[in-house]
């Protein structure tokens, strides 16, 4: 808010402390009151930082709320008539600043900075939302498509089913035609129990449906809980007896994993251990099989980033990188998944088939990298 508060009258001198001045100062101190230059603020009070006039009690001026120092300027300076000046001393919550031309300065030039600074986060939010939405909406046309397949089925096993109850009908009409009312209650009955089983049919396919949805969306969610994560096979397990140190040294090696793969810019949130510790064998025959390791990455670009470089640690030549290698975390349904793809890849591969690799959930043919023969 503006400050209008004065500065406090100086101290007068007693009258019994005056001493008698010589005729010369007097006539000098009479010239300097004629003068039109204003004289200079006394140390003991601030001064107008345009005209010098001392800022005292009975004097209208301004002070510039962000000086470490008190800063004044008077009001004839500032163009302010007494009506506004008047306005502004008794009005409290107008919402009005006043600032020397220097804080002024800072105070742009801050506040061009500070919008730099939105715009650029503001871009940034817009493209991380753009990949959101893009995201619904791919979830969105495939729970669609599930939806509209499994209607399809839905419609044609009725049809199927009302077909068999017409002709069913037709035969029975054909076998009884003319007879006594005893059959004619027992065709009553048999239409009537065909179209009963029709409805459970139709029922049981309903509740198929929703147990089906409701599986989807929970594969969904655990999907999204894994999408920033990846798992890494083939580091040796610490010996030490202290929980602490054991994860100190896998944090060792997993940074210098990321080292080896050019990764140093990727931030590792979270470093678990999957599974129980194995008991030591009693013999070095029998060494257990490291547990894999859980990488919780901050984000999904930095996933695809890790898993892409990779491949880099089978070209290593030292540090024991060759055994080491890493995926994407998968659900359970999702490891069935290439569990099977894999073996049916294998049993192409022995009957000649090359060059095969698994990509989004299929099994297709390793394109030649350009220039290759």
């Amino acid at each position: 808010m503006v400050k209008v508060r004065r500065a406090p009258k100086p101290t007068k001198v007693r009258a019994s402390s005056v001493q008698s001045v010589p005729p010369v100062e007097k006539w000098n101190k009479v010239k300097n009151k004629k003068s039109k230059k204003p004289p200079a603020a006394p140390e003991s009070l601030p001064g107008c930082i345009e005209c010098g006039e001392a800022i005292e009690t009975d004097v209208k001026a301004l002070q510039c709320e962000m000086c470490s120092e008190e800063v004044w300027k008077c009001a004839q300076c500032l163009g302010l008539d007494d009506t506004m000046y008047e306005f502004l001393a008794s009005s409290t919550d107008n919402g009005l600043h006043w600032f020397c031309d220097n804080c002024e300065e800072i105070l742009i030039d801050g506040f061009g900075s500070l919008g730099n600074k939105l715009q650029s986060l503001f871009h940034k939010l817009m493209e991380k939302s753009d990949i959101i939405e893009q995201k619904i909406c791919d979830v969105t046309a495939n729970v669609e498509h599930k939806i509209n397949d499994a209607a399809i089925k839905l419609e044609q096993m009725v049809e199927d089913k009302v077909k068999v109850v017409e002709s069913g009908i037709i035969n029975l009409i054909t076998q009884h035609h003319g007879g006594n009312e005893i059959q004619t209650c027992l065709v009553e009955t048999q239409i009537k129990q065909s179209l009963v089983d029709v409805g459970t049919v139709q029922e049981c396919v309903v509740k198929a449906l929703d147990v089906k949805n409701q599986e989807d969306k929970e594969e969904e969610m655990e999907i999204k809980k894994r999408a920033t994560s990846v798992i890494v096979h083939g580091v040796a397990e610490s010996d030490a007896t202290d929980t602490d140190q054991r994860e100190a040294e896998d944090v060792d090696v997993i940074a210098a994993m990321m080292h080896e793969i050019d990764s140093d810019d990727v931030k590792v949130a979270k470093i678990v251990r999957l599974g129980k510790k194995p008991l030591t064998a009693a013999n070095s025959d029998n060494i257990p099989k490291p547990r894999p390791i859980k990488l919780v990455l901050e984000s999904e670009e930095q996933k695809v980033q890790v898993l892409k470089r990779a491949k880099n640690l089978r070209l290593a030549k030292e540090g024991g990188w060759e055994t080491v290698f890493i995926h994407q975390d998968l659900t359970p349904k999702q490891r069935e998944a290439r569990k099977q793809l894999l073996q049916e890849m294998r049993e192409r591969a022995n009957k000649g088939e090359g060059d095969l690799m698994i990509f989004n959930g299929k099994i297709v043919k390793r394109r030649p990298r350009p220039g290759s023969s």
